[in-house]
């Protein structure tokens, strides 16, 4: 009896060595496994900082003001004859570009105050995680929740950031030939205005 006693002893004592040891390991499992979606969140923030990064939105201010100038002396000025027709599809483009110029700069302020919020509460998300404060479905909740902002965050960014950049070389080429219909335009102006001095 007593034998039994102790087999049954032993027995328990190692069902709950190894049921301690698997609790142990779930639970580093879990805490691994959050760890890793938190640091998606943080990548998905880092390429949202990086298209920020890459907009100097005062040079774009400048592009917005430049091609609204030259539309607006284009629309005032000219006639059909003044613009080739080849140039017609660049000045679509053209518009098209004060469009995604304008766009970016009315919800940049936005992007990058969200970007700010969110990188916070990311952040402090995943030292909850590492110093285990959280259980597991509180856990998910508050990742669903910080996921679904993110994810917002990142589309956001790409609509209105993210053409800027895509366009880049788009406005090199669209600035030269709207400039040359814009400088026959002046010349035009300052011809009919000399032959009126006269």
């Amino acid at each position: 009896m007593k034998k039994s006693m102790l087999f049954i002893l032993s027995v328990m004592t190692s069902f709950f060595y190894i049921s301690s040891c698997s609790d142990t390991k779930i639970k580093a499992y879990e805490k691994e496994k959050s760890l890793e979606l938190m640091d998606s969140l943080s990548n998905q923030l880092s390429y949202v900082k990086y298209l920020m990064d890459e907009v100097d939105m005062q040079d774009i201010a400048e592009r917005r003001d430049y091609v609204e100038s030259e539309l607006t002396l284009i629309r005032l000025k000219a006639d059909s004859s003044d613009i080739p027709q080849e140039y017609i599809h660049s000045l679509e483009e053209f518009r098209a570009l004060f469009k995604i110029y304008k766009a970016g700069l009315t919800n940049y302020k936005k992007i990058v105050m969200e970007y700010e919020e969110l990188n916070t509460q990311v952040a402090t998300l995943k030292q909850s995680v590492q110093s285990e404060e959280y259980a597991k479905e509180d856990f998910k909740k508050y990742y669903a929740d910080e996921k679904k902002d993110v994810d917002r965050l990142v589309e956001y960014a790409e609509i209105y950031l993210k053409p800027i950049l895509e366009t880049e070389s788009l406005f090199e080429r669209r600035m030269e030939e709207v400039r040359n219909i814009t400088m026959k335009l002046r010349a035009k102006a300052e011809k009919g205005s000399d032959n009126t001095t006269e």
